[in-house]
Parts: structure tokens; sequence; C-alpha cells
């Protein structure tokens, strides 16, 4: 079995202070609403993760 992150910080008792973060151009879930908000907005498709490679090639990405 693999541990995601916010499994692992659910066991371990500790719960990160904000719900996603950036792995490069993609979204990540650190907690299940994290998670579960991704997945119900899609908000890694693919024209998303294009627009924001483009945004990062003008150093308008990540977001402040």
């Amino acid at each position: 079995m693999i541990l995601t992150h916010s499994l692992l910080s659910w066991i371990m008792g500790s719960e990160p202070t904000t719900p996603f973060d950036w792995r490069g151009v993609e979204v990540v879930g650190l907690t299940a609403t994290g998670c579960a908000t991704i997945a119900a907005l899609s908000l890694d498709r693919s024209i998303m993760l294009a627009i924001r490679a483009e945004e990062e090639f003008f150093d308008r990405h990540p977001p402040l």
C-alpha cells in the first residue's frame, strides 16, 4: 500500500496548513479536501496544464 501525503498526515496527526501545493504546473492535494477539490474541478486537465506552462514561461506561475 502506498501512503499518500494526506493519508500519512492523518495517521501522524498533523494536517498541512493548506490543502494544495504546486508541483511544477500541477496542483497537488495535501489533504483529503484538497484531493477531492482537485478531482471535482478537474484542475489538472490538459488545457489547464498548457496554460500554466505558458504562464510559467512568462514568470507568472506559480501565483503568489
